[in-house]
């Protein structure tokens, strides 16, 4: 046996389990693993999510069993089957649809599928149990906002801004995927004819996500030539940074201009205050505080970094204004939307790093 499998807990777990329960010896397991057919199905039985799925659902399984106790027994599995599945998708940052109990039905060769029979009242509650699901899921996705970082003081980089809306566009997808799947669309299509209560509700569900996908798909268009700004921006020495801040402001006042979904209060302030937080890390290193505590024995040179940081700090103030005075040029004959917001909102952490820079200023001189 390798080394990796020698490792592996679960290996252990299924060798010691037979051992004891069947009453044999060691020699039987390795008996067992040398025979190549049977150590690719043991290798199987732990590489494929529902294996055990069928096991505890076989119907042969249960043939001495009361019927109450089978019909849980697959209930429970199949609810446990779908926890399984969404708790792996969130792992995985990603929103897993479970599917209703019996989904198999929903395959195009099932009698069941046909429409003009009679569906079974226990198929489709399981189909409007799901939908529930499936409501409360994508709701969680959508109310997501980039902001909450924010709202937590963690004081986050743009970075934040364009991974938020990149992980949003990839899990939208992964849902439209599954919503396009036949077995759904079939779902979809029997409880539209039966004119069940929860067709509606189903419905909602295509089209907020359809709606979030193409919203996602803009923002993303519009904040990448920003992103590629802000990485030249990253990249250069620090005595360069007030020339390349008038090109990402001016980028910011494009994506505010043209973005359908962007255009909001609420999302330019957003990452207004993560450049506004860039540039105060970058200042923060180059003056360095064990520099600026050294900066009392080594005046001048201090000073001239110290003012340095508030030049370029100053700059992205300067610039904000400019842009919020002269807006209309950026809308080029469109009705134009001005900055309206206070520039609080923006810069309170800003403008008291600023200030602060500026004491000291005032005490080294």
């Amino acid at each position: 046996m390798e080394e990796k499998e020698a490792d592996d807990k679960r290996m252990d777990f299924l060798k010691n389990y037979t051992l004891n329960s069947l009453k044999l010896t060691q020699d039987k397991w390795r008996e067992f693993l040398a025979v190549k057919e049977n150590h690719k199905l043991v290798g199987n039985f732990f590489d494929q999510a529902d294996v055990i799925y069928p096991l505890l659902t076989n119907k042969d399984n249960m043939k001495e069993w009361p019927k109450v106790v089978s019909e849980d027994v697959i209930q429970q599995t199949h609810k446990l089957k779908n926890e399984a599945s969404v708790l792996g998708g969130l792992i995985g940052g990603r929103t897993v649809l479970p599917l209703p109990e019996n989904a198999e039905v929903l395959e195009g060769t099932s009698p069941v599928c046909r429409l003009s029979d009679a569906i079974d009242s226990k198929l489709m509650h399981a189909f409007e149990t799901v939908i529930i699901d499936w409501t409360h899921q994508i709701s969680e996705v959508l109310k997501k906002d980039s902001a909450q970082s924010i709202f937590y003081e963690l004081n986050p980089l743009p970075k934040a801004e364009f991974d938020f809306w990149n992980d949003r566009l990839k899990n939208l997808e992964c849902i439209h995927e599954q919503l396009m799947n036949p077995k759904v669309q079939k779902m979809a299509e029997i409880l539209e004819t039966a004119e069940s209560v929860y067709w509606p509700a189903l419905r909602n569900i295509f089209k907020d996500v359809r709606e979030g996908l193409k919203e996602a798909e803009n923002v993303i268009l519009y904040l990448t030539p920003l992103q590629k700004r802000l990485d030249e921006m990253e990249n250069v020495e620090y005595s360069l940074l007030p020339s390349h801040i008038k090109a990402v402001m001016y980028t910011v006042a494009l994506t505010w201009a043209n973005s359908e979904y962007y255009c909001r209060p609420e999302r330019i302030i957003v990452i207004l205050q993560e450049i506004s937080n860039l540039l105060i890390l970058k200042t923060e290193n180059f003056l360095g505080p064990e520099e600026v505590m050294r900066g009392f024995h080594q005046k001048d040179e201090m000073l001239g970094k110290i003012r340095k940081g508030i030049v370029t700090l100053v700059t992205l103030r300067e610039t904000f204004d400019q842009c919020r005075l002269s807006m209309d040029r950026f809308f080029k004959g469109k009705k134009t939307k001005n900055w309206e917001f206070p520039s609080h909102l923006v810069f309170t952490r800003l403008d008291a790093f600023l200030q602060r820079l500026q004491q000291i200023e005032l005490f080294e001189r």
